[in-house]
C-alpha cells in the first residue's frame, strides 16, 4: 500500500468512524429522551433540533468543503476564510431562530455551522483520528447530559463541545493567517450548495412541517424514526457510492428529491395515527431511491426498509436495552442481507489501528 493509499484509507476509517459514533449515540440519545422526557417532550426537543439543523443546512455555503480542498494548499488562510463565514452565517441564523422563538435551536444551528470549516481542515491535514475523538466526546456527552438537563440542552451542549474541540485542534493543527480570496469562497460555495439538499435536511424539513402544522407530539416520533433512515437507507448508501466517483450532481438529485418527497409525505400522512410518522418516511425514500437504483441493487432497500421498521419502535417503546438489541439485530439483518460485510470491517478497522 502506497504512503498516499494509506493515508486515505486511514482518513476513511476514521470517518466512517465518526460517522457510525454519531449515529448509533444518536439512536441511544432519542430512545433514552423518551423514556425521561416522555412523547411531548421528545417532540418538542426534536422539533428545535430539526430547525436548528434545516437553517444550518441552508446557511451553509460549502464551509466543510472550502476548507477540505484549500487547506493543503492555503493552509491558514483557508481556515481563516470559512471560519469568518462560518460566523457570520452563523450570527444569522442564530438571530433568525431567536425571532421565532427558539430557545436551544439558535446554539445547535451556529455550532454546527462553525464546526464546518474545522472538520474539513483536519481531514485536510491528516488528521481524521482528532474528528473521530471530538466526535466521540460529544457523542458520550451528548448522552450523558441527560441525567441533568433536557434533551434539547443536551443536545446543544453537545453540538457546541464539539464545536469547541473541532475549531481549537484545527487552529492548532493548521493555524490561523489573514482571511481573503472571497470570490474563490462564493464560487467554491455556490458550485458546492447543492449537496446540502440531503436525506438529513429532507427529514429536518419534514419534521419542522409535521411540528408546524400538527403539533411537536409526534414529531420525536417521527425522528426517531428518521434517525435510523438516515444510517440505513438506500438512499444513504448510494450517496457514499457516488461520493466515492465524485458524482456530485447524482447527490444533489438524489438529496433534492428525498428533501421534496419526505417534506410532502410528513405534511400529508405524518399525523395519520401511531404508523403515520414511519409511513411518511417510508414513502419519503421511494423517489430517491428510484434514482439510486444503478448504485445500489433492490436488497439492500428491502433489508434498511426493515431494519428502520423495527429500530424506530424499539427505541421509542423500550427504552435503551430494547434499542440496543434492535442495533445488534438491523446490523445482523443488513449483514445477512450482503448491504455490508461486518467480518470485512473489522479487518480493515484492526488494520488501520495497527499502523
Amino acid at each position: 500500500m502506497t504512503a498516499d493509499l494509506d493515508k486515505a484509507v486511514r482518513s476513511a476509517v476514521w470517518i466512517t468512524a465518526a460517522s457510525l459514533a454519531a449515529t448509533v449515540s444518536g439512536v441511544f440519545f432519542w430512545a433514552a429522551a423518551a423514556a425521561l422526557a416522555g412523547k411531548e417532550g421528545l417532540g418538542a426537543a426534536a422539533y428545535e433540533i430539526a430547525a436548528a439543523n434545516t437553517a444550518a443546512a441552508l446557511l451553509n455555503l460549502g464551509l466543510q468543503q472550502y476548507t477540505l480542498r484549500f487547506v493543503k494548499t492555503e493552509r491558514g488562510k483557508a481556515l481563516a476564510t470559512a471560519l469568518l463565514a462560518a460566523a457570520l452565517l452563523a450570527a444569522a441564523g442564530a438571530a433568525a431562530l431567536y425571532a421565532a422563538g427558539m430557545r436551544w435551536a439558535p446554539l445547535i444551528a451556529a455550532s454546527s455551522l462553525l464546526s464546518a470549516p474545522s472538520t474539513g481542515a483536519l481531514i485536510a491535514a491528516d488528521a481524521s483520528q482528532a474528528y473521530f475523538v471530538s466526535t466521540a466526546v460529544a457523542s458520550a456527552a451528548k448522552i450523558g447530559l441527560l441525567a441533568a438537563m433536557p434533551p434539547a440542552a443536551a443536545f446543544a451542549a453537545a453540538t457546541a463541545i464539539t464545536a469547541v474541540l473541532t475549531t481549537a485542534y484545527a487552529l492548532w493543527r493548521v493555524g490561523l493567517d489573514r482571511p481573503g480570496d472571497w470570490g474563490t469562497f462564493l464560487a467554491a460555495g455556490a458550485s458546492n450548495y447543492a449537496l446540502n439538499f440531503s436525506f438529513s435536511l429532507a427529514t429536518s424539513l419534514g419534521v419542522v412541517i409535521a411540528g408546524t402544522v400538527g403539533g411537536v407530539e409526534q414529531v420525536g416520533v417521527l425522528y426517531l424514526v428518521a434517525t435510523a433512515a438516515m444510517a440505513l437507507a438506500a438512499a444513504s448508501l448510494a450517496t457514499a457510492v457516488y461520493n466515492v466517483e465524485r458524482r456530485w450532481g447524482s447527490i444533489a438529485a438524489v438529496g433534492l428529491a428525498g428533501t421534496a418527497s419526505t417534506a410532502v409525505a410528513v405534511a400529508l400522512v405524518g399525523e395519520v395515527g401511531p404508523a403515520g410518522p414511519g409511513l411518511a418516511i417510508t414513502l419519503g425514500l421511494v423517489p430517491p431511491f428510484l434514482l439510486s437504483l444503478r448504485a445500489v441493487p433492490r436488497k439492500p432497500f428491502l433489508a434498511s426498509l426493515a431494519a428502520v421498521a423495527a429500530l424506530g419502535p424499539a427505541a421509542l417503546y423500550s427504552g435503551p436495552l430494547g434499542t440496543a438489541a434492535a442495533v445488534l439485530a438491523s446490523v445482523a439483518a443488513m449483514h445477512l442481507a450482503g448491504v455490508f460485510k461486518a467480518g470485512d470491517y473489522a479487518a480493515l478497522a484492526r488494520a488501520v489501528l495497527r499502523r
